[in-house]
């Protein structure tokens, strides 16, 4: 039995022939330097979405400066979050030096 769970290709066989007990290897064999960098990038995703809803929260209470910290420190923790530079950008909420020095290479380099 072959089956997809969370990326990983898990393959399942019976112990015994009677359809006993099944024995997941997938796991074994799953490298631990991998599942360590696959739970930090989750960790990082999960901390950059809690900031950018932080941000939208400050948004709606009308605490600009609070929603502009809280999406920048989204973007520090994810520079792939799309949305909290969307709202940055489309709120004007940053300055044109913020802006240039956001989208530098060398700052995306530093956090990817």
């Amino acid at each position: 039995m072959v089956g997809r769970r969370g990326g990983i290709l898990a393959e399942a066989e019976s112990s015994k022939g009677d359809g006993g007990i099944k024995v997941c290897r997938s796991l074994s064999t799953f490298p631990l330097v991998e599942a360590k960098r696959l739970m930090s990038v989750l960790r990082s995703k999960l901390t950059a979405s809690a900031a950018h809803l932080r941000g939208l929260i400050h948004m709606h209470l009308k605490a600009t400066d609070l929603a502009k910290e809280a999406f920048m420190e989204a973007l520090a923790r994810d520079v792939k979050c799309f949305e909290s530079f969307e709202m940055l950008v489309g709120s004007e909420m940053m300055s044109c030096e913020e802006g240039t020095l956001l989208v530098s290479p060398v700052s995306i380099a530093t956090r990817t």
